[in-house]
């Protein structure tokens, strides 16, 4: 088994490492950005 990085997966041996899967966009992605200041937000 290859080494991870990070501590917590040290020595391991129920978990391995995976090529990630392609990604297929399936829709608009909508998001959120926190503004404390509501002029500022709708100049944004």
């Amino acid at each position: 088994m290859e080494d991870f990085k990070s501590p917590a997966l040290k020595g391991t041996t129920n978990v391995k490492k995976v090529d990630p899967a392609p990604f297929t966009p399936s829709g608009i992605l909508h998001f959120t950005v926190s503004v404390p200041d509501l002029d500022e937000a709708i100049e944004f």
